[in-house]
């Protein structure tokens, strides 16, 4: 499903949960959604109310919320975005499995993943291939 929703301002991560929990409920109800947030680093912040009581009705409902643990090279605990409780907070590893240098680490990771040098199509919408970071920095 994709919601066509853009940017990272709690509002309109607020406007975007609310949707998916929505479509969940109707069109989707027989099927696992997984809930992709890579916020970036404009959401070190807290999350709000709001926010987590719509992260948490969306993983009761059979959802799985993925977070982006962060790309500062420090604690994720020291963000908002990552260890929350309905969530996992997802760190990068390199081509080799090692932890990437610059992915946030510590007890607020879940797990890690592939994160760097990732082969993906790129943003143009021409097709193309390229190697790229899978989390936002």
């Amino acid at each position: 499903m994709r919601c066509g929703f853009g940017g990272t301002s709690s509002a309109t991560i607020e406007e975007a949960m609310a949707h998916i929990h929505e479509r969940m409920h109707s069109e989707y109800s027989d099927k696992k959604i997984v809930v992709n947030l890579s916020n970036g680093p404009s959401i070190h912040a807290e999350a709000s109310p709001a926010s987590l009581a719509l992260e948490e009705k969306i993983s009761n409902a059979g959802g799985i919320v993925i977070r982006a643990g962060g790309n500062k090279g420090s604690d994720a605990c020291s963000y908002g975005q990552a260890g929350r409780n309905n969530s996992l907070s997802i760190g990068s590893t390199d081509v080799n499995d090692q932890k990437s240098s610059f992915s946030n680490d510590g007890p607020c990771i879940d797990l890690f993943a592939p994160g760097e040098s990732v082969y993906t199509t790129d943003s143009s919408d021409n097709g193309d291939y390229s190697t790229t970071y899978a989390t936002v920095s």
